[in-house]
């Protein structure tokens, strides 16, 4: 006969020739055991497992399994929105404070402006010399050379440190002039004569030679000789004069004679007259 089959808790089950001749004479809704199973016919040779024949209670829950293995770690979400700003914090302790510098080497400022005594005072100590001018005061000290001068007026002239100045034309008078008089270097011998007294002394000891050094154009100088003893000495005028010639002294003491000469260049000088001896 042809095989006869059963649906079973695991799917379509058939059954061999001599099984199904066996379940084949079952009657209707006969039941045999065939292994685990229970199968009930329903005609035809058709059999059907009766699922509900053979279910026992539940069991024992078995042990739990291993853990599985970790999956992959998924896609990193978007940047969120930056939240607000937080509260500002409270304001730190404030630090000690440091130690005063040291005091300005020239002293320290007190006072008013009006009123400065400690800066007069380290001022001055710092100065090379004289005072400073305070208001319109005037100062004093020497020009180290590195400040320009100019001068105005009758005297005129500009420079750092020593400068020829100029005298302006017609502006020394007689009553500003002061005359001098002075004795010649030696008395015996030749000599140089400085030029720059309005009189000339000398009383001679021995013969002598003069030679004139400087001058100022127009000025006129005045030799003055006095006699001294029984020896006649005779005076010559050399380099820078124009002269007549010697003089001779004589033998008589304290005889006295003049011989004036005028500049006329600031080096040369010219004689313009001279006396006789006179007593």
């Amino acid at each position: 006969m042809a095989a006869v089959f059963c649906l079973s808790l695991a799917g379509i089950c058939f059954w061999n020739d001599s099984l199904s001749a066996k379940i084949s004479q079952l009657p209707d809704g006969g039941a045999v055991a065939v292994g685990d199973l229970i199968v009930i016919a329903r005609g035809a040779g058709n059999c059907k497992v009766d699922a509900t024949a053979f279910i026992g209670p539940q069991g024992a829950t078995g042990p739990q399994g291993i853990q599985g293995i970790q999956g992959n770690a998924g896609s990193q979400g978007t940047t969120g929105a930056d939240g607000a700003q937080g509260p500002q914090g409270i304001q730190g302790i404030k630090g000690d404070t440091g130690a005063q510098g040291p005091a300005s080497a020239w002293g320290n400022v007190t006072g008013t402006l009006s009123n400065q005594p400690d800066l007069q005072t380290a001022l001055n100590g710092k100065q090379a010399s004289g005072t400073y001018a305070t208001g319109t005061g005037t100062a004093s000290g020497t020009n180290t050379g590195d400040q320009t001068i100019t001068l105005t007026g009758d005297v005129t002239g500009t420079g750092t440190g020593s400068f020829a100045t100029a005298i302006g034309a017609g502006k020394v008078t007689d009553a500003m002039r002061v005359d001098t008089s002075a004795a010649t270097s030696a008395t015996t011998g030749t000599m140089t004569v400085n030029m720059t007294s309005a009189i000339i002394t000398i009383t001679p000891t021995g013969a002598c030679t003069f030679n004139a050094s400087g001058g100022r154009t127009g000025r006129i100088i005045t030799f003055s000789i006095t006699t001294s003893g029984v020896t006649s000495f005779t005076l010559t005028w050399g380099t820078n004069f124009r002269k007549t010639g010697t003089l001779a002294t004589g033998t008589t003491s304290a005889r006295f004679f003049a011989v004036t000469f005028r500049c006329l260049d600031g080096t040369v000088w010219q004689e313009i007259c001279r006396t006789a001896v006179q007593t």
